[in-house]
């Protein structure tokens, strides 16, 4: 790791107000705002976690995602309960040649934050 990524890793790591679960899990993202790529607007994304925590995750993308961008991502619960939560991406970086992604999910009418909590504890149980 050179000087850059090492400090770039630091500055993630003092970010992180609380903890993470590392934790695989396959979900559907959606691009729902990008100021910087409009023409993203709507498109699907690859969300696979790295880690997850209870007001955001991280994951390895198909895409690079710029910071500011707000995203909406879905996931099962269980088959008959979907969770989805909106959130806005505050870094991203490549690893290995594939985009990571790090999200701070919203706590707002348009995210299941409840739901997300209970997926949380469940994935961790």
């Amino acid at each position: 790791m050179d000087r850059l990524e090492s400090a770039n890793e630091a500055r993630f790591t003092e970010q992180r107000s609380e903890p993470r679960h590392e934790k695989r899990l396959a979900m559907v993202g959606t691009v729902r705002r990008c100021e910087t790529e409009p023409s993203l607007q709507g498109s699907p994304i690859k969300v696979e976690t790295i880690n997850l925590s209870d007001h955001g995750l991280q994951f390895r993308s198909d895409i690079p995602l710029a910071e500011g961008t707000i995203i909406r991502i879905a996931v099962a619960v269980d088959p008959r309960n979907i969770c989805s939560v909106e959130g806005e991406v505050r870094w991203s970086r490549e690893e290995d040649g594939e985009p990571v992604v790090g999200v701070r999910l919203f706590d707002n009418q348009d995210s299941d934050m409840d739901a997300w909590m209970e997926l949380i504890k469940i994935e961790l149980s």
